[in-house]
């Protein structure tokens, strides 16, 4: 295996002998590493006054790229122009009726949009619970980025990487070799531009909210926020020239973001490790999601007590913990409510016999499905 930003888990197999270490401590040519700098946006007061998307320092530093004709690279990992409309008089949110998210307004469609099911709305004349004829758009995607930088910066030539450009055969490879080709001088994207790609000409990488990550609830959003940053920061410096990162967010004292701008993956490791042996989470434990989805909510919640009661009533070991049931983060998808129960424990080949004896004595119900996650990536 070979990466730069390594998972946790591989990590405490190294530490316990059962992985081996190779570290690569120099990059190719001995090129120096990209000098990172945090911008705290509670202290950036121009970022409301100028722009509401990009920092006067950000500014500053993409003027001098455009100028020694270097490439840029800025991304937000989150698409559209603004993640949700509201109504300005009775604050009402425009939510997918079909999932419990917010509807991302796409500039391009002129469309409401859920990014999970895909529906697509036009945007109403008026609210329709008070009838007021004004929203306020708020939060930022990437087609806002673009569209801010086109604003600031008239001379250059910006494009856009994430899906909803690239969604034509060829796009993406056509993107990129414009981009490399120096046909595009900025290129705005969401992670799509983060990893694996060598362009010797970059020498700016700004980001735009180190924060959207670290809002998600899942136990892994810290590792993947420094993964993310310690990727990105790796798009730059890599020819003669050095590279910069400027990191915006609010959280400018969050120990993920802190250690992908010093560069210091052990330093993150040790400070993660303990957390996660703190709060008993993986690599200390094992985990299987147990997610049941229907249109009934009522059926789905009382289908997973019924399974929960099924597993107590064969708990052979007071080691492996029965958390839930508990709504997902994302509760609803495609009109289909999802409740889930989470085993946690320390070997999950008895965790899952558990599973399948308690299966055997549940009823089957066409109307209520059950997904088991083994080890799950995410839980969201």
């Amino acid at each position: 295996m070979g990466t730069a930003t390594p998972t946790l888990e591989t990590m405490y197999r190294v530490s316990t002998g059962k992985v081996q270490l190779l570290p690569l401590t120099k990059r190719v040519d001995a090129r120096p590493l990209p000098e990172v700098k945090v911008i705290d946006l509670k202290q950036a007061e121009d970022i409301s006054k100028k722009s509401a998307v990009i920092s006067f320092e950000l500014r500053h530093a993409i003027e001098e790229a455009l100028q020694a004709k270097a490439g840029i690279l800025i991304m937000l990992n989150r698409r559209g122009f603004s993640t949700h409309i509201r109504c300005t008089r009775c604050h009402k949110d425009f939510f997918c009726p079909q999932c419990a998210v917010a509807l991302t307004f796409h500039q391009k469609d002129q469309a409401l949009i859920c990014h999970y099911c895909n529906l697509h709305m036009e945007i109403p004349s008026r609210c329709p619970d008070c009838q007021h004829p004004l929203f306020k758009f708020l939060g930022i995607g990437t087609e806002k980025v673009e569209s801010e930088l086109a604003r600031l910066f008239p001379q250059a030539r910006i494009g856009r990487l994430d899906t909803d450009t690239t969604r034509k055969r060829g796009a993406h490879e056509q993107i990129l070799s414009r981009f490399r080709g120096r046909d595009i001088d900025i290129l705005v994207g969401t992670q799509m531009i983060a990893k694996g790609f060598d362009f010797h000409h970059v020498t700016l990488v700004g980001i735009i909210s180190a924060d959207t990550g670290l809002l998600l609830p899942d136990f892994r959003s810290s590792e993947r926020t420094f993964q993310l940053l310690t990727q990105m920061a790796g798009r730059t410096g890599r020819g003669n020239e050095p590279g910069r990162v400027l990191v915006q967010t609010y959280s400018p004292h969050h120990y993920s973001i802190q250690y992908a701008a010093k560069h210091e993956y052990s330093g993150f490791f040790a400070e993660e490790i303990a957390r996660r042996r703190a709060l008993r989470y993986p690599p200390f434990t094992k985990i299987i999601n147990l997610i049941f989805r229907g249109k009934d909510e009522p059926s789905v919640h009382d289908r997973s007590i019924a399974f929960r009661n099924l597993l107590m009533s064969d708990r052979n070991s007071d080691e492996t913990e029965v958390l839930g049931p508990a709504p997902l983060p994302l509760y609803r998808l495609r009109g289909q409510f999802r409740w889930h129960l989470m085993l946690r424990g320390f070997e999950v080949e008895s965790m899952a016999g558990w599973v399948r004896t308690a299966l055997q004595g549940l009823k089957r119900k066409k109307d209520v499905f059950l997904a088991i996650d083994v080890e799950p990536i995410s839980i969201l």
